[in-house]
């Protein structure tokens, strides 16, 4: 479910992720556009994959995506966090060639998934790597 706010400008941005993107008051911070959140508690990297229909019916012109914190606390590893998060973009670039996507660093957050979050540095760089294709 879309929380979705008008705006003014015709541009719309939708942010995909896990309890960072669903509790975060982006139609107060973000102005200037039309912002949907389509942030879920507890979302994991392949739970991403089930939210390309809402992205190609909304067709919004930038995406930010932030999972990764609930992968680790499920002790998944970097690679498969990384592996995931590559097919999402593969898949979103093939539905939505127009729109930008940005992907945002994981966040050190509840102390279970602190554990993993020594993994966490090293994603910084395939990330660079998915960035760049």
């Amino acid at each position: 479910m879309s929380d979705s706010h008008s705006r003014s400008s015709s541009a719309s941005l939708a942010l995909i992720g896990d309890d960072y993107i669903h509790y975060g008051r982006w139609t107060d911070w973000i102005t200037d556009r039309q912002v949907h959140n389509l942030g879920q508690p507890g979302l994991t990297s392949e739970d991403l994959l089930a939210q390309h229909a809402d992205l190609q019916d909304l067709r919004p012109d930038s995406i930010v995506l932030m999972a990764g914190s609930n992968d680790f606390a499920q002790r998944r590893s970097v690679e498969h966090v990384v592996r995931t998060i590559q097919l999402v973009l593969v898949t979103l670039r093939r539905e939505l060639p127009g729109t930008r996507m940005t992907v945002q660093s994981i966040f050190a957050g509840e102390p279970q998934s602190t554990a993993r979050m020594d993994d966490a540095p090293p994603m910084s760089r395939p990330i660079s790597i998915i960035r760049q294709r």
